[in-house]
């Protein structure tokens, strides 16, 4: 074989082998989200033709701003979740890293830089029609229904990670299942409850645990039981461990109000024969018992292991007389009684009343997102409950609203911490129909949100 054909041939394997290696090579063929994002905690996707690895995860994505999440790999696809919520009218430049390989040890051809903008967060709430309760969703202005429960809807949680929505659907046996609506709307049931009411589901955080209150079916509400749910495994047990319960002096598992911190360490819950809120520390293996004379739970803080919940407080005592038959003065002194807020912090032990000994009944409190201050419903004289914020760090507290002639509940903030949804009914009115509003309160504008609504949240 002559130079010329050597060279021919050569040539040809060189061409031929870099027509393999493009052939072989992967390259990205979907990401996701190309131009919009809806939500505050969808993972990026991006898939490619062929399988891909990962050596260095630092260098397989930038984000401009950054934010930290984490990757992960299913097959053809490279998933970024991220561990802080995407900010609502943000733009991110996303530019996948030059280092990134196939399976195969070939590297990803063509690279890829593109960039997306956050939509606004989603409001959720109930409303009932025709008898049946179920959940919609308003996004962009306009509502939908979100499920399509025939028995109805008992209640929901929305997991602030991005997990989807857990709810309670009614069955036609007088049961209650635990159902999933996950990111994509798709309904899983989580829990078939044969012979129970299961309601109240909150997610542990970063975990694989569902808490939810488990009600047997002829026992009273007031019998009800914290249980634990293993989402992979399916496996069902109490909430509490029996040998520290027994260690405490409890025979029973009445329990109500379960509660996660915000990494998933700690449960918290009411004992209401007991009148104690126990916490459970998953870490240690260990249980808390904190005396608490009115039942409504509040939540943990987002920032840190402070736990904040409603606490009767007797107040100043105030005289009433009156004449006897005989016409002698008769004295009675009557001690007035509030509900206040009440910030219990687990490690060191220590509860401050962040009602301030003010004669105010405050309800249950809502967290902003950056743990900084708390919403709630508070109320002077009995007349309409109006929305105020406190803020912890220098204990000053301001109205929000002033609408004496409403009631005010059931505050929820946004995902950024810049709006807050609340229910607002007629103060007067029994039975009256709730409505949805929202406030911006930075601009400190109020706007109606939906009608015949209650039990506001959003889906980030």
């Amino acid at each position: 074989m002559g130079r010329r054909e050597i060279f021919i041939a050569i040539l040809g394997l060189f061409i031929g082998g870099i027509v393999l290696v493009i052939l072989l090579s992967p390259r990205v063929t979907e990401w996701m989200p190309q131009t919009k994002f809806p939500s505050a905690w969808e993972p990026i996707t991006v898939t490619f033709s062929r399988p891909i690895s990962i050596d260095k995860p630092e260098e397989i994505m930038t984000l401009s701003p950054a934010v930290e999440g984490e990757f992960s790999v299913s097959g053809k696809q490279l998933i970024f979740q991220p561990l802080e919520p995407f900010i609502s009218g943000q733009t991110y430049a996303v530019t996948l890293g030059e280092n990134l390989k196939g399976r195969n040890g070939l590297p990803v051809l063509g690279g890829k830089e593109w960039s997306f903008t956050v939509g606004d967060p989603r409001l959720i709430y109930l409303r009932e029609e025709d008898e049946t309760t179920n959940l919609w969703l308003q996004e962009e202005g306009e509502e939908r229904q979100l499920t399509q429960e025939v028995g109805g809807i008992w209640d929901y949680h929305a997991a602030p990670n991005g997990q989807g929505i857990i709810y309670s659907a009614l069955d036609d046996d007088g049961t209650i299942d635990l159902i999933q609506l996950t990111f994509d709307e798709r309904r899983m049931e989580l829990l078939d409850c044969k012979d129970s009411r299961c309601t109240a589901g909150r997610w542990q955080p970063d975990g694989n645990l569902l808490a939810f209150e488990r009600q047997r079916l002829g026992d009273t509400q007031e019998q009800s039981e914290v249980w634990l749910l293993n989402i992979e495994g399916g496996e069902l047990s109490p909430a509490h461990d029996p040998d520290l319960l027994a260690e405490s002096g409890f025979d029973s598992l009445t329990s109500h109000s379960a509660r996660w911190s915000a990494d998933g360490r700690y449960l918290s819950y009411f004992k209401p024969d007991a009148r104690v809120l126990i916490v459970i520390d998953f870490a240690g293996n260990a249980m808390q018992l904190i005396p608490a004379n009115l039942e409504i739970m509040g939540d943990w803080s987002p920032m840190a292991y402070k736990l904040a919940y409603t606490e009767l407080t007797f107040g100043q005592q105030s005289n009433h007389e009156h004449e006897d038959e005989l016409g002698d003065v008769i004295t009675h002194a009557n001690t007035n009684l509030y509900s206040h807020l009440v910030l219990t912090d687990i490690e060191e032990g220590k509860s401050v009343d962040l009602s301030q000994d003010k004669e105010v009944d405050d309800g249950a409190p809502a967290w902003h997102p950056d743990g900084s201050s708390i919403a709630t419903g508070r109320t002077f004289t009995g007349s309409g409950r109006q929305m105020w914020i406190l803020t912890l760090g220098d204990g000053e507290s301001r109205a929000l609203t002033d609408d004496p002639f409403n009631h005010h509940t059931s505050p929820a903030w946004s995902p950024d911490g810049n709006k807050l949804a609340f229910m607002q009914v007629e103060s007067a009115e029994v039975g009256g129909s709730p409505d949805i509003w929202i406030l911006d309160v930075d601009e400190g504008e109020m706007a109606l949100a939906a009608k015949n609504a209650f039990m506001p949240n959003w889906w980030p």
